[in-house]
């Protein structure tokens, strides 16, 4: 069914000239691309406000993510993010930040969290808010398969955004596929920053990253023992404190 833009908002009015912009994702030239995202940025999910418009422009972005078009390699259409990489890591990172939005102020069982907390004019963001959490499943879907993607600015980004939407209690039952994934990904022979996210991943899902306080890279070690499953436990305590005595590498 078609998207009725002009009945729709985002953060400047009517979302009538969003279309162009989601077509231009998939452009030849790169940087056309991302001045694309980037005014969908400040359009359609302006600071992280959600909108009518921002869930059909998020299951479009979903729908492209294995377009061969989302493989060119681009600098940020803003100046402060100096990263150069495929506009489908940058659009998987958008995702996220969609779901991260819409999980805000959510708990198990609260799924009206915000009825009190917004009158007038605020029931469009609520309903923008249930609107895009309503669409996570879809998200997921299309997300889910970049967790292999063999490029690893891509497998960063679309691990945030699997973290962030397995968060949602609806999406709970996903979990376990999700680690099955992980663990192949910590058992690899990856760099760093990946495992080191693999494992704070899998702590955020509650799973069990008991075996990882004893890996030979002590970065991952350390993220593998700030999973709540930790907690009070000697040697995951060592392995925080062995962390703390080198601030300067642990920060690194």
């Amino acid at each position: 069914m078609a998207t009725e833009w002009d009945a729709l908002q985002h953060a400047y009015g009517s979302a009538e000239d969003t279309p162009p912009y989601l077509r231009q994702l998939l452009n030849e030239d790169p940087d056309v691309q991302a001045e694309a995202l980037g005014m969908l940025d400040m359009s359609v999910l302006h600071q992280g406000s959600l909108y009518s418009s921002t869930p059909p422009a998020a299951l479009f972005v979903a729908a492209i993510l294995a377009h061969p078009q989302t493989l060119a390699e681009h600098e940020s259409f803003f100046p402060w993010d100096d990263r150069t990489r495929p506009l489908r890591a940058a659009l998987l990172d958008w995702l996220g930040q969609i779901a991260d939005s819409a999980s805000c102020g959510e708990a198990p069982g609260s799924e009206d969290v915000y009825r009190d907390e917004y009158d007038g004019e605020d029931k469009d963001e609520l309903e923008a808010i249930r609107a895009c959490r309503s669409i996570r499943p879809e998200l997921y879907d299309a997300v889910e398969p970049f967790l292999d993607d063999p490029h690893p600015d891509t497998r960063e980004a679309a691990l945030g955004t699997v973290t962030v939407l397995l968060k949602a209690p609806d999406l709970a039952e996903l979990v376990p596929r999700a680690a099955h994934r992980l663990r192949s990904v910590l058992a690899a022979d990856g760099s760093r920053r990946e495992r080191s996210s693999a494992a704070l991943a899998m702590g955020t899902w509650g799973q069990d990253t008991t075996g990882l306080l004893d890996d030979p890279d002590p970065a991952v070690r350390t993220c593998a023992a700030l999973a709540t499953g930790c907690a009070g436990m000697p040697r995951a305590t060592a392995v925080l404190l062995e962390a703390l005595q080198n601030p300067a590498e642990a920060d690194h």
